[in-house]
């Protein structure tokens, strides 16, 4: 550290502007060729300089990105204590934060130096010292900056080095916030996902890089919300079957403590939530490369038992399902010609329909997936539209 020559001007924010950069450009360069080694005695001025609030609260942009810049350099340096007190740190992890706003413009002027930022807080850990300042809000605003200021522009650096700093709070943490799990989670379920697509990828990757450290939240929250008359503390409480349909595409392991959740959801006297929950699983089992219903053959079984549920609207959403199963998951399609079959003399009308449409559908689709059951299935569909249709024309007759 000798051999390298400390700047002579000092920090103020009561010299002009122009001034002020070229020494503040001036520490930055010096700050950051220096290592963690070696006498620290000469910084001991500089560090002061940088939280004294006439530099802290100066307006311009530029000024402010180099401040940040030297703080990041000085904490760097002095990993892993800092010299400043709680209040001082917190001062300048807020503006760490509004900062890295800055690398939402790629095409910026001064985009290299905010990514030089982002880099040093991620390469140097450097908000495990936040997380021991009990400042959840700031934590929570780094989260929000990131999903809000990423986009399909960044290089795989600026996503890196964001994923770093995310996981290393998570890893630190004694909990998670739920506000901050919240923020993940939103990303993964609409309106986010589409208007979002980067932020989606990002939280994608970041749930399964740190299921370990979701896992205690996302029990918990699951827990709270599928039960009734309990609340949570997240906003995303009444989201809570999209949120599962989701990670059960994210991250299909994270569910494994729901599963039996929702499979006594399926025996519940309230038929709404049988309802919801029936067509929550049929989207699960249906999707494309789903080994769902393999992987769990006592939730399959509960689910096929909805086709005899007392209200016909849940035997019609069963049926509905049943063209995917029948065309993309061959390992289920037995058990749902069995039932499609039977319930197209369901007492109902509006789910012998449903079965009628369903076969139709699937006929249009491949008929190598039609079988004598489905084509008879399909005549009696047609005999039963002529029956209307008579008797439609025997009362138009007789009102005349």
């Amino acid at each position: 550290m000798s051999k390298i020559q400390a700047p002579t001007k000092n920090l103020s924010g009561h010299v002009e502007k122009a001034e002020l950069l070229d020494r503040l450009k001036s520490w930055a360069g010096f700050l950051s060729e220096i290592d963690q080694e070696g006498d620290k005695s000469e910084l001991s001025e500089i560090c002061a300089s940088l939280v004294s609030p006439d530099l802290l609260e100066y307006q311009d942009a530029e000024v402010k990105l180099f401040v940040a810049c030297c703080a990041a350099d000085v904490l760097r340096i002095y990993a892993p204590e800092a010299p400043y007190a709680d209040e001082q740190l917190k001062e300048i992890f807020m503006l760490f934060v509004e900062q890295l706003r800055g690398l939402e413009d790629i095409k910026g002027k001064s985009f290299k130096r905010y990514f030089y930022l982002l880099e040093n807080l991620a390469c140097v850990k450097t908000f495990i010292l936040c997380m021991e300042l009990d400042a959840p809000d700031i934590i929570l605003s780094l989260f929000r900056t990131f999903f809000q200021i990423f986009n399909e522009r960044h290089v795989g650096k600026v996503q890196t080095f964001m994923m770093d700093i995310m996981i290393t709070i998570m890893q630190e943490g004694d909990s998670i916030p739920q506000d901050v799990v919240d923020i993940i989670l939103m990303h993964i379920i609409q309106p986010y996902k589409s208007r979002k697509p980067a932020a989606h990828s990002l939280a994608k990757e970041l749930i399964n890089r740190s299921v370990t450290y979701l896992e205690p939240n996302l029990q918990k929250f699951f827990n709270a919300a599928l039960m009734k008359g309990i609340e949570t503390d997240s906003g995303l409480h009444s989201r809570v079957y999209d949120l599962i349909k989701e990670l059960n595409l994210v991250c299909p392991s994270i569910l494994l403590a729901v599963l039996p959740q929702l499979q006594e959801k399926l025996k519940s006297s309230d038929f709404n939530e049988r309802l919801e929950v029936t067509r929550l699983l049929a989207e699960m089992f249906s999707e494309r490369g789903s080994d769902l219903a393999n992987k769990n053959k006592h939730l399959w079984r509960c689910f096929l038992g909805r086709f005899n549920d007392i209200e016909a609207a849940v035997r019609a959403e069963c049926i509905k399902s049943c063209k995917n199963f029948i065309l993309d998951h061959l390992s289920l399609a037995d058990d749902c010609y069995a039932n499609l079959y039977k319930r197209h003399r369901d007492p109902d009308e509006k789910v012998r329909l449903a079965a009628v449409k369903v076969v139709y559908d699937i006929a249009s689709a491949d008929l190598t997936r039609m079988t004598p059951e489905l084509y008879m299935i399909l005549q009696v569909g047609k005999e039963r539209e002529r029956e209307r249709e008579r008797e439609r024309e025997r009362m138009s007759s007789e009102g005349e």
